[in-house]
């Protein structure tokens, strides 16, 4: 068969080509280099490598220099004056061109920071011994380690991508940060504690200065300011500097210990002061950070596409949240919470809204760890840090990350940096949340178009199954779903460790190399609700129009399920093989939808969507006064943990 294109063919084709190749190269500036892989039709088998180069060169308008053949039709191509994706995007447009990607710089992923490794043991400080375990490979020592490190293989993150993370500020002081301006990953930020009683630092109310003072607590705290009346005296935490330092800490920088986002923006939002934060404040800081206005605070320059919320309340999701948690959506920014501390009861609010990503804590063998809550709201499980009781090696699992070594106020600079270890843990579903955090920034690094609802889709699709078995001896049965009887009416009954269920703890548990890499395809079904928000005994239309599909795909076939009912509805009335599909309601409640696409390669691809449908409004307004909320992980009363864990085994 005669190649369609006969370039080579032409009398000044060999002399253009070498003309071409003869062009100086920059000794001062890289190549761009990419490998390209042409299809079967483009040549005969017989066609020299370098020959095809040549011919690509012609085709493209562009001075290409040949490298080293993979295959019969694979083989590296250098050029100059563009960058290596530039050159691959423009070789893409030519006809015979099955890909071009770009040659890239495999580094080895393991990065230098000390305490990444392992931590020396004295007898009061130091370790974990398994150092940054969660962040390494799975193993049968660490079952639900999150394996970052081949993550890290595809990409660092991406300075474009910015997670706000709203809590009690940061220490911008801290050896391992460093401000976006000096090279670091530490945006400004901004402080909405509108309380100047709780706020406790030097410029009282909303202010642009995000760092934190500290937030202990004295008996004349507790006997004086109203949100502490139930909050034990206690040093401070320094909580957001811990969270901080899961995902933007600087890495391979020889000091301390590695984020997980690497290269991502962190925005520090300070919501809470000394013992709680009031709604008000939190969905203020949370409006802001999505890049939405609050009145009397300047828009936010650098709007965050995810937001983290390591605070958690009890009860249901008010209207008020509601409101905003829809706005945040419609704005594009996806919302990832802990979803709580409270010893396996339901999750609470804001964890519990709709659109809100809730995540649970796992042990370090994959089972639920004592105190995190469960539910259906929760989208998968991530590692929370989970301690022993063994005296000489204190906490062994906790979540290792950056504070502050003050016990009340702030130790200023690099004396005062100090990390979170055995005998100062942060454990709690306030370290697991931050974890899919970045690792939803490093999803949006590799596939910027990704929406919300893409991001929990995929989060879910990649999450490794819970283990059936590796739980302590007390532990030897499922998790049950938190529902209140009339025995129980307040659902106070505690579970502690137990085995997972995709009903408790979600899709499963977090793995951020498998999430990244399914981030890259560009298949992904996407489901739109109309109308919305869904209303009780209204009749739903389910779309896949807006489904993520490659430019060169076409679908060919559709599969809707309906999950979960909820009680509320049966089955789909109709199109439950077509783009859209109609599904009729009789009550309130929440419903789980699937659906799967086929394209014309074969290829799959499943998402699902929890629906909420609302009652009826009765014009009452709704959701009643704005409580208060519980800090969640405080992570630094070591010795209190460790005897609480000795009398409640099943807690560790």
């Amino acid at each position: 068969m005669k190649p369609p294109f006969a370039f080579s063919r032409h009398p000044l084709a060999k002399w253009l080509s070498l003309a071409w190749l003869a062009l100086p190269m920059s000794l001062s500036a890289e190549p761009a280099r990419v490998i390209v892989k042409y299809t079967n039709t483009l040549f005969v088998d017989a066609t020299p490598a370098q020959q095809r180069m040549s011919d690509l060169g012609l085709r493209s308008g562009m001075a290409l220099r040949g490298g080293r053949q993979l295959d019969a039709l694979t083989h590296v191509v250098t050029a100059q004056g563009l960058s290596s994706s530039q050159l691959a995007e423009q070789l893409m447009r030519q006809p015979g061109v099955a890909y071009a990607v770009v040659d890239g710089l495999v580094r080895l992923a393991t990065p230098n920071d000390p305490l990444y490794a392992s931590v020396p043991l004295s007898p009061s400080s130091g370790g974990p011994l398994a150092g940054q375990w969660y962040l390494k490979a799975p193993s049968n020592d660490v079952a639900s380690a999150i394996n970052a490190e081949a993550a890290w293989d595809i990409t660092t993150g991406s300075p474009g991508i910015t997670v706000a993370l709203l809590d009690t500020g940061v220490r911008f002081d801290h050896s391992d940060f460093l401000t976006a301006n000096q090279g670091g990953n530490l945006l400004d930020g901004w402080d909405f504690v509108s309380n100047d009683v709780q706020s406790i630092d030097n410029t009282p109310g909303r202010d642009a200065d995000a760092t934190d003072p500290g937030d202990w607590v004295t008996a004349e705290d507790i006997a004086t300011i109203p949100a502490c009346a139930k909050t034990p005296v206690s040093n401070s935490t320094w909580h957001g500097t811990i969270t901080a330092g899961l995902i933007g800490a600087i890495t391979d920088n020889g000091i301390g210990i590695a984020g997980l986002g690497r290269q991502v923006r962190v925005l520090p939002v300070r919501v809470i002061g000394k013992c709680a934060v009031y709604s008000s404040d939190l969905i203020a800081g949370a409006r802001w950070a999505a890049g939405l206005s609050v009145p009397g605070v300047p828009d936010n320059p650098t709007p965050a596409q995810i937001i983290n919320i390591s605070l958690s309340g009890e009860g249901a999701c008010n209207a008020a949240y509601r409101d905003a948690f829809t706005d945040i959506a419609n704005r594009g920014a996806a919302v990832i919470a802990a979803a709580g501390n409270n010893r396996g009861h339901a999750v609470g609010a804001p964890a519990n809204c709709p659109g809100v990503m809730a995540v649970a804590s796992v042990r370090h063998a994959g089972t639920k760890v004592g105190y995190s809550d469960i539910g259906p709201e929760v989208i998968l499980s991530a590692p929370g840090g989970n301690c022993s009781s063994d005296v000489q090696l204190g906490c062994r699992y906790p979540i290792v990350s950056t504070r502050n070594a003050g016990t009340t106020t702030p130790i200023a600079g690099a004396e005062g940096a100090a990390y979170t270890d055995s005998f100062k843990p942060s454990v709690g579903t306030s370290m697991s949340a931050p974890l899919v955090a970045g690792t939803a920034a490093l999803m949006l690094s590799v596939n910027p178009r990704l929406q919300p609802n893409d991001l929990r889709a995929l989060l879910q699709q990649s999450a490794r199954p819970f283990p059936a078995t590796g739980a302590e001896s007390n532990a030897a049965r499922q998790c049950q779903p938190p529902v209140a009887t009339s025995a129980d009416p307040d659902n106070r009954a505690e579970q502690l460790e137990c085995y997972c269920t995709t009903t408790t703890c979600g899709a499963g548990m977090l793995d951020v190399a498998a999430a990244v890499q399914l981030a890259g395809t560009n298949f992904l079904p996407r489901i739109s609700v109309s109308p919305n928000p869904a209303t009780a005994g209204e009749a739903l239309t389910l779309s896949a129009e807006n489904s993520l599909i490659p430019a060169e795909r076409r679908i060919t076939a559709y599969q809707w399920v309906l999950l979960n009912g909820g009680g509320i509805a049966s089955d789909f009335s109709v199109g439950a093989d077509t783009a859209s599909a109609g599904l009729n309601t009789t009550g309130a409640g929440r419903i789980l939808v699937q659906l799967t696409l086929t394209d014309d390669q074969g290829r799959t691809a499943t998402s699902s969507l929890s629906i909420d449908v609302r009652a009826p409004e009765t014009g009452d307004g709704g959701g009643g006064a704005l409580q208060p909320l519980a800090l969640l992980a405080l992570g630094t009363a070591a010795w209190a943990l460790r005897r609480a864990q000795k009398t409640t085994p099943g807690g560790r």
